[in-house]
C-alpha cells in the first residue's frame, strides 16, 4: 500500500493535486486601548481578519516533475484564482509564498507548500483612483445632459403670449430666489455687484430665452455656478444650494396643488391633453426641473471643495444629496428624459463612491450612554484619555451642566 493511498484530490487554476495538509487561521482585529494610571482599558472590534492558510500539496507518479512545473505555473500567475478543495470547497483566493520540495523515495514526488489568502472584495479605491475627478467630471456631464435634454424637448412656439408671460414670470421668480440668497451670504466676495447686474440683465431677457431653450438653460447654470465666486467659505456654497433645493421643492408641490385644483372629482379636467394649459402645465414642470436638477448637480460639485471634520457628518451631508439626486432621476424618468436619467444616477454613484472613500480617513463618531451620576471630565478622561477634550464633549453634546451628566444620557464622542 503507498502512503498516498487516502489524499484528496483538489486543484487550483484547474491544475490537479493530492491534498497532504492544510493549517488556517482567522478571527477578529483586536484593538486595545490602555490609559496611563488605570486598571482597566477597553478592546476595540476593528473588523474581520482575513481568512489566511497554507497547503501542503503533494504530486506523485512518473510524470510528477512536468505536474510540478504546471502547478508552479498556476500558483505564480497573477491575480486570484480559483481553489477547488475537499474541505473549503470553490474558493476565490491570492497565492502568497510558494515553496516546494522533491524527494527521491517512493519511486520520486513533490510536495508543494502555498500560502492562501482570502481575494475578498476590494471596497476601497485603488490608490491611483482620483474620486474627486470622477465626482467633478460625473457632475459637469450630468449639467450637460439635462441642459441639453431641455434644449430639445421644451417648445413654446405653441403657446399663446399670455401663457409665455406666465412662463417668463415663472423664470423671473427663479432668478430672484438665487439673487436673495446671494444678498444674504454672510460675508459674500466683492464681486457681488456684478453677479447681481448679470441675474437683472438675464431677467430682462426671459421673454425672449424662452424661444432660445438651450441659451436660456445655460444661463440659469451661469448664474447658478456663481455661489462658488461668492461663497469664502466652502459651508456657506453649499448651504445657499441646500436652500434653492427646498425653494424649488415647494414651488413644485405649489404647481401640483394648482393643477389638481384644475380638476376635481366628477369634473372634466380643464387640462386636455393637447390644449394650450395642458402644454403650459407640461413646460411650468419642464422648467422646474431644469432648475431643481442643475442645483442637485453643482451640490454635488461642492463636495469636491468641502472638508468634512468627521466620518458621520460626511455621510449625513451626502445622504441628503443623494437622496435629491434620486428624486430629480425620477422625475427626469417620468418626463421621458432617459440620458438625463443615467446621468443624474452616474452623479449619485460617484458621489457615494467619493465620501466612502474620504469617510475611511476620517475621525468616526461613537456613542456611549452614561450608566452613573458622574462629571463630564471623568468621562472624557476614562473614554479618551485626555480630560482637556471635556469642552469639546459639551460642545458638541449640548450639556447644560456638565457637572453632573445623569444615567442614561447619551454621549458623542469623535474617535481620533
Amino acid at each position: 500500500m503507498t502512503p498516498w493511498y487516502d489524499l484528496q484530490r483538489a486543484s487550483f487554476r484547474g491544475v490537479i493535486f493530492n491534498d497532504k495538509s492544510i493549517t488556517g487561521k482567522s478571527g477578529r482585529r483586536a484593538i486595545t486601548h490602555q490609559y496611563p494610571k488605570r486598571e482597566q482599558g477597553w478592546t476595540e472590534d476593528n473588523g474581520a481578519l482575513l481568512a489566511e492558510f497554507s497547503v501542503t500539496a503533494v504530486i506523485v507518479g512518473h510524470r510528477y516533475r512536468s505536474e510540478l512545473n504546471s502547478l508552479l505555473d498556476a500558483l505564480n500567475t497573477p491575480g486570484p484564482g480559483k481553489l477547488v478543495h475537499p474541505h473549503f470547497g470553490e474558493r476565490n483566493i491570492q497565492i502568497g509564498e510558494v515553496s516546494h520540495k522533491l524527494f527521491a523515495s517512493h519511486g520520486g514526488y513533490a510536495e508543494v507548500n502555498f500560502e492562501c489568502f482570502d481575494a475578498g472584495i476590494q471596497n476601497a479605491p485603488a490608490a491611483d483612483e482620483s474620486t474627486e475627478i470622477a465626482l467633478q467630471s460625473s457632475v459637469d456631464d450630468g449639467l450637460n445632459q439635462v441642459n441639453n435634454d431641455f434644449e430639445n424637448e421644451f417648445d413654446t412656439t405653441t403657446l399663446p403670449d399670455y401663457d409665455q408671460e406666465d412662463l417668463a414670470q415663472q423664470g423671473g421668480g427663479y432668478v430672484d430666489d438665487i439673487t436673495e440668497l446671494y444678498r444674504q451670504m454672510s460675508d459674500p466676495a466683492s464681486n457681488l455687484g456684478d453677479v447681481l447686474d448679470q441675474a437683472e440683465r438675464f431677467k430682462t431677457r426671459l421673454g425672449e430665452l424662452l424661444a432660445k431653450p438651450g441659451e436660456l438653460a445655460r444661463e440659469y447654470a451661469n448664474l447658478l455656478s456663481r455661489a462658488e465666486d461668492l461663497a469664502t467659505r466652502p459651508p456657506e456654497e453649499l448651504q445657499v444650494y441646500d436652500q434653492l433645493t427646498r425653494r424649488y421643492e415647494g414651488k413644485r408641490y405649489q404647481y401640483q396643488v394648482k393643477r389638481a385644483r384644475d380638476w376635481q372629482p366628477g369634473d372634466t379636467p380643464s387640462a386636455v391633453p393637447g390644449t394650450a394649459l395642458e402644454i403650459k402645465q407640461h413646460r411650468q414642470a419642464e422648467m422646474n426641473h431644469l432648475l431643481e436638477a442643475q442645483v442637485a448637480t453643482f451640490n454635488a460639485g461642492t463636495i469636491v471643495r468641502t472638508t468634512f471634520t468627521e466620518a458621520k457628518l460626511a455621510t449625513e451631508t451626502v445622504s441628503r444629496l443623494d437622496e435629491n439626486l434620486t428624486t430629480q432621476a425620477v422625475t427626469a424618468s417620468n418626463l421621458g428624459r432617459r440620458n438625463s436619467w443615467l446621468a443624474l444616477r452616474d452623479v449619485s454613484v460617484k458621489l457615494r463612491a467619493d465620501i466612502n472613500k474620504r469617510a475611511l480617513l476620517l475621525p468616526q463618531v461613537r456613542t456611549i450612554t452614561a450608566t452613573q451620576t458622574e462629571p463630564l471630565i471623568l468621562i472624557a478622561y476614562r473614554e479618551t484619555g485626555d480630560a482637556k477634550r471635556r469642552d469639546e464633549l459639551v460642545a458638541r453634546n449640548r450639556l447644560v451642566n456638565p457637572a453632573f451628566v445623569m444615567p442614561g444620557t447619551a454621549l458623542e464622542i469623535v474617535n481620533e
